[in-house]
C-alpha cells in the first residue's frame, strides 16, 4: 500500500520536532548535570548530614539520603531512592526532583533535595506542555500538507478527465505559490491542445463534407456512361471506397466533436440493432452512447466478414461491461495486436482491394476509450475483437475483456 505524500509530509515535520525536542531536552539534562554546586551552599548544606537525617528533613523540609563510597544507601529520609542519582558531587536530576550531591569528609556522597516532589509535578506538568505543543505542530503540520496535497490531488484528478479525452475541464487553482503556477502551466497546455484538436477536426470535417458533392456527381456521370467494361465497374467501386472512407471520417470527426449521451442500454439489444439476424449470447446493461456503440459494433461486424471469415458469435458480458465478436478466421498475428487499431492500417498482403478504409477498428478503440474502456484483439480460436464499454483495471488502458 502506497503512502500518501500528505502523510509523508506530514509525517516528516511530526517526526523532526520529535527530534528537536529530544535533543533540546538531552542538552538541558546534560547542562544541568555538569553544573557543579556553589562552595558556600554546600558549606550550609554539609552540617545536615552530620546528625539524624530525618529530624533534620523535616526541620528544614529537605530530602535527604547518604551513600557510601559503594554506593550502598547508609541513610535517608521517606521517600528518597535507594539507589544514588549520581557518583559525584553536583547538580543532579532525579525523579523526585533536582538536588545537589556533596562530597562528606569520610568520603560518603550526601544528597539533599531541596524540594522533594517536584521532579514528579515537573515530569507531569513538562509532560502535558509537551504532549500540547506536540499536538499543535501536528496540527499545524497536518493542515499544511494537507493544503499542499490537496490541490495536486485536484490536479491529479483534471489531468485524468484530460486523459480520458475531456479537455475542456480546468483545474482552475488559485494562488501565488509553485503548485498553483503548475496548475495554470496545465490548463493552459490543455486549453492550447484543445484549440489544435478542434481545429484539425473542423477541417477534417470540412474536407470531408466537401468531398462529398464531388463524389456523388462523379458516381452520377459513371452511371449515365456505363457501358458495362470493366474501366467502369472498377471507377464504380474506387468512387465507393472513397465515399466509405470520406463517411468513416465524417463519423469519427462528430463523434469527437459532439458531447456523449449517456443512457441506460441493453448491449445485446444496441447489436440486435446493427444486424438482427446475428446470434448475442449474454447480456449486459450499462450507461452508454448508443449511437456511437452501434457504429462501433457495425465495424465490429465488417471486419469480420471482411477479413476474418465471417462472424462466428457475439457475446456480451459485465464487469467491465463489453461486446466480444468472434471471428471464424484466425484473424492478424500476435504481434499485430496493437498496430490493427492504428488509423489506415493494413496488413501486409491486405492491399486496397481486401476493401476496408482502415478507421474502423481505429473508430472502435475511439468509442471504448470514449466510454472509459478501449478495445483488444484477443488471439483465437477463436480470434476475437472485444469492445470495452466501462473502466478496466488494465494497465495499458486499453480494455480487457
Amino acid at each position: 500500500m502506497r503512502a500518501r505524500l500528505w502523510f509523508q509530509i506530514w509525517l516528516t515535520f511530526l517526526a523532526t520536532t520529535l527530534l528537536a525536542m529530544w535533543l533540546a531536552a538531552s542538552v538541558a539534562v546534560a547542562m544541568r548535570e555538569e553544573a557543579g554546586a556553589p562552595p558556600v551552599l554546600v558549606a550550609h548544606l554539609t552540617p545536615l548530614f552530620e546528625g539524624d537525617l530525618n529530624a533534620a528533613a523535616d526541620q528544614y523540609e529537605v530530602a535527604l539520603a547518604r551513600f557510601d563510597a559503594a554506593g550502598q544507601r547508609v541513610a535517608g529520609s521517606p521517600g528518597t531512592p535507594h539507589e544514588p542519582p549520581c557518583t559525584a558531587p553536583g547538580m543532579f536530576w532525579s525523579r523526585i526532583g533536582p538536588g545537589i550531591a556533596v562530597g562528606l569528609s569520610n568520603g560518603d556522597l550526601g544528597l539533599v533535595w531541596l524540594d522533594p516532589g517536584h521532579g514528579r509535578r515537573h515530569w507531569t506538568q513538562h509532560g502535558l506542555i509537551m504532549f500540547g505543543a506536540l499536538g499543535v505542530v501536528a496540527a499545524g503540520t497536518w493542515l499544511v500538507a494537507r493544503r499542499i496535497t490537496r490541490r495536486l490531488e485536484h490536479l491529479g484528478k483534471t489531468a485524468a478527465q484530460w486523459e480520458a479525452g475531456n479537455l475542456s475541464v480546468r483545474s482552475n487553482l488559485a494562488g501565488t505559490d509553485e503548485v498553483a503556477d503548475l496548475g495554470r502551466r496545465f490548463d493552459a497546455a490543455a486549453e492550447r491542445l484543445q484549440d489544435v484538436l478542434n481545429d484539425e477536426r473542423r477541417l477534417l470535417a470540412g474536407a470531408s463534407h466537401e468531398f462529398r458533392a464531388p463524389l456523388a456527381r462523379i458516381r452520377m456521370a459513371l452511371e449515365l456512361l456505363d457501358d458495362g467494361s470493366s474501366h467502369a465497374a472498377g471507377a464504380k467501386a474506387d468512387v465507393g471506397a472513397i465515399d466509405e472512407l470520406v463517411a468513416e471520417l465524417l463519423a469519427t470527426t462528430r463523434g469527437a466533436a459532439r458531447a456523449l449521451d449517456f443512457r441506460a442500454a441493453d448491449l445485446a439489444q444496441l447489436v440486435r440493432d446493427v444486424d438482427p439476424d446475428v446470434s448475442v449470447t449474454g447480456s449486459a446493461y450499462t450507461k452508454v452512447d448508443a449511437a456511437l456503440v452501434r457504429r462501433a459494433v457495425r465495424n465490429l461486424l465488417d471486419n469480420a466478414r471482411r477479413h476474418g471469415g465471417g462472424v462466428a458469435s457475439v457475446h456480451v458480458g459485465e464487469r467491465p461491461a463489453h461486446i466480444a465478436v468472434a471471428n471464424v478466421g484466425d484473424g492478424p498475428p500476435n504481434h499485430l495486436r496493437e498496430a490493427i487499431f492504428t488509423p489506415f492500417f493494413r496488413p501486409e498482403g491486405h492491399g486496397e482491394d481486401a476493401g476496408g478504409t482502415g478507421l474502423g477498428l481505429a473508430l472502435v478503440r475511439a468509442v471504448g476509450e470514449a466510454h472509459g474502456g478501449g478495445a483488444a484483439f484477443e488471439v483465437g480460436p477463436p480470434a476475437t475483437f472485444v469492445l470495452t464499454l466501462e473502466p478496466t483495471a488494465a494497465a495499458d488502458g486499453r480494455g480487457t475483456r
